[in-house]
């Protein structure tokens, strides 16, 4: 019995063993050994390389993607931009400003049209995944210059198209041909693009900027009346600022014009053309002193790009801006207004000197107004009425209350600027002597108040 017993015992404590046995050799993992291209990033001059790792406890659903993308990117980084010094990048570079932002763009088109890459090998722990992807070089140029090839045939395509339109002075549709023929080989402009064109050996995209700057210089931009003589605070708002675009001697209209002056507001910034070639634009007053000031207008080729491509973007409107564009100014002879000057001074109801008008004279000059003799002959005409009242004594002195009003008026009589005179008294021995120092305060105003305030009124 004790026998059987220990038997049984045995065979149980046999069983127990064999499962635990089992339960671990199913439960330990083995993992691969790390290729030598994880750790040591390979080198083959054959061959662009891109490695792209991503962590699976980061992106448990999305970690194959996430590092195909990064492979890819690194891949594409490898393809460095080179300038042909015979391509259009070449002719426009400056300081390298516009190169950096052509190789951002290039790298992004890089990874868009990168193709016919093979993946090499791909390898996983529990918490990563890396994949190993490579590109042909030769394959990559094999490809690219398809592309190329393509671009510049649909470019020339373009041009053709353009040129006729220029023949037949359709000046927005050879522009928009001529955009169109820029896009196509926009990702080549580093490249020299050599090629065939009507029987003629050209570096297409060196040619087709030409052709655009050649085109643009076929629009004349001029002024209606070159030059103005205006005053401080003079609007200029009844269509005195316009400019006339043509070409070959015919009005071009719906073209955009931008303007730009450095001494107010003129508005709108921007223009279209009419059906005479004509645009206009508007300042609503001259607020600075200054003696020359110019009206800038230049044709806008970046608001034509806008205006007819559907999809614009910053490299060809970056290209743009590097252009020869025709531009024009009206230059404005800018002088201090001419002032008549009027008063009717009283005291206690009796007509009082000229002092008042002296003093009004002295401080537009030391202002730097014109002053003039005839109405007929100014901007402004400034009028002062003011009357002394008795105001009383006080400790045996007088008081004269003096009031008024200070007015501005226009050639067309309507009232520019007005101010009421008030709160002046003067105080003496008796009424007379405290008119005449109310007078003297008002002079003082005038001088330091009431001419300043106007001139400042005229220039903000």
């Amino acid at each position: 019995m004790m026998h059987k017993t220990f038997s049984c015992l045995l065979f149980s404590c046999l069983l127990v063993g064999c499962g635990s046995s089992k339960k671990a050799v199913e439960t330990t993992e083995t993992i691969a050994p790390k290729p030598e291209w994880v750790t040591s990033r390979p080198i083959d001059s054959n061959y662009y390389i891109g490695i792209g790792i991503a962590s699976k406890r980061i992106h448990p659903n999305d970690y194959q993607t996430i590092a195909k993308k990064n492979a890819l990117e690194e891949l594409s980084s490898e393809i460095k931009v080179q300038v042909n010094a015979n391509s259009m990048l070449f002719s426009i570079e400056k300081n390298g400003q516009f190169s950096d932002e052509f190789k951002s763009f290039t790298q992004v088109k890089s990874l868009e049209q990168v193709e016919n890459f093979e993946i090499v090998d791909a390898y996983e722990t529990t918490d990563e995944f890396w994949i190993f992807y490579r590109l042909s070089k030769v394959q990559h140029q094999k490809d690219k210059q398809a592309r190329i090839s393509k671009a510049m045939e649909d470019a020339k395509a373009q041009l053709t198209l353009a040129e006729q339109s220029q023949k037949e002075n359709r000046v927005k549709a050879a522009f928009s041909s001529y955009f169109k023929a820029l896009n196509s080989v926009k990702p080549y402009l580093s490249e020299s693009l050599e090629t065939t064109y009507n029987d003629q050996q050209v570096y297409l995209g060196a040619f087709i900027k030409q052709r655009m700057e050649s085109m643009v210089q076929t629009l004349q931009l001029t002024p209606a009346q070159e030059k103005y003589s205006v005053y401080w605070g003079q609007p200029l708002v009844n269509n005195e600022l316009q400019f006339v675009v043509k070409r070959e001697g015919l009005a071009v209209s719906d073209f955009p014009v931008y303007f730009d002056f450095d001494y107010g507001r003129v508005r709108p910034k921007e223009g279209a053309t009419n059906e005479k070639g004509i645009v206009t634009t508007a300042l609503d007053k001259v607020r600075e002193a200054i003696a020359i000031q110019p009206v800038n207008a230049k044709i806008s080729l970046v608001k034509l790009y806008a205006a007819l491509i559907e999809k614009p973007d910053e490299i060809t409107t970056a290209l743009l801006e590097h252009f020869s564009i025709p531009q024009s100014q009206i230059v404005l002879n800018v002088s201090a207004p001419k002032v008549y000057i009027e008063t009717a001074t009283k005291t206690f109801g009796k007509n009082t000197g000229d002092d008042v008008k002296n003093a009004i004279k002295q401080a537009l000059v030391n202002r730097e107004f014109n002053v003039v003799t005839s109405s007929r002959n100014a901007d402004f005409t400034l009028t002062v009425t003011s009357d002394v009242k008795e105001g009383g004594t006080q400790f045996d002195m007088y008081q004269a209350h003096l009031s008024g009003m200070f007015t501005i008026t226009d050639q067309s009589g309507t009232v520019y600027y007005t101010e009421e005179i008030s709160n002046i008294t003067g105080v003496q021995l008796n009424y007379t002597r405290a008119g005449e120092k109310a007078y003297s305060l008002l002079a003082e105003q005038v001088q330091e108040v009431y001419i300043p305030r106007f001139k400042r009124f005229l220039l903000k």
